[in-house]
């Protein structure tokens, strides 16, 4: 809320005060003075001035400033959006697809609501950042681990125990997969689940780093890059001998 609050106030500040529409992309790289956030107090601060310039304090914040800068260009990694739901959790958008099917169709659960929202619009498919497929994979993987190699995740709603062991329990109080579709008290702790996993069964996974799939892309390119420049260079010593 504080994030997305601060890009509307930005947008209606330059709506109101500059007469010009700017647009959300471009918003968030702007940040305006306290003198000018007040003239762009949201409707859901309107009687609640004092919680309003709380709000801005942080904004203008210098560390919280380097904070967003960092969290910024973490989130530039990952190469395409988080995920199609917009301001909803994973079930509310459950809920509001589901209203939107027609009659007879089978009515969607969280996993296959999970698949829905990361599936990219664009005409070639696929996922709409890597790390959303990456996700996704482990999850169905380690679900196939936990309960036999013919199961199919998307039959049932996204299961805690499994999106715990598929990336590392909850770290900064997200689960690795369907997070926003569980209830916070239907999620056991970490050291639980370690103490209650056998050595035999199927193991906790560690959680990779955000912007992993994207380096490793950038790993995989380079090296195509230097097996072409490579190539190049001989056929035009080749030229250069015949």
């Amino acid at each position: 809320m504080h994030y997305e609050g601060r890009v509307d106030a930005v947008v209606k500040y330059f709506a109101h005060e500059c007469n010009m529409l700017l647009k959300k992309q471009l918003a968030r790289r702007v940040h305006l003075t306290r003198s000018m956030y007040m003239k762009a107090v949201p409707s859901w601060c309107n009687n609640k001035i004092p919680c309003y310039q709380q709000i801005i304090s942080r904004w203008i914040n210098p560390e919280w400033r380097v904070t967003h800068r960092a969290c910024s260009e973490w989130r530039a990694l990952m190469g395409g959006p988080v995920h199609l739901q917009g301001n909803l959790n994973l079930h509310a958008y459950v809920q509001k697809k589901n209203r939107e099917r027609g009659e007879g169709e089978q009515p969607l659960n969280s996993f296959m609501g999970l698949c829905l929202s990361r599936t990219s619009k664009k005409p070639e498919g696929g996922w709409v950042n890597p790390g959303a497929g990456s996700r996704i994979k482990a999850y169905s993987g380690k679900f196939k681990e936990c309960n036999g190699p013919d199961s199919d995740p998307a039959s049932q709603d996204i299961d805690v125990m499994v999106s715990l062991m598929s990336g590392e329990g909850k770290k900064g109080g997200r689960l690795y997969v369907g997070d926003g579709a569980i209830r916070k008290k239907d999620i056991p702790k970490l050291a639980h689940l370690r103490a209650t996993t056998s050595s035999s069964g199927p193991a906790i996974e560690r959680r990779p780093q955000p912007g992993l799939d994207m380096l490793h892309q950038f790993e995989v390119y380079f090296a195509l890059l230097i097996f072409l420049v490579a190539r190049l260079q001989e056929q035009n010593k080749l030229r250069q001998e015949a």
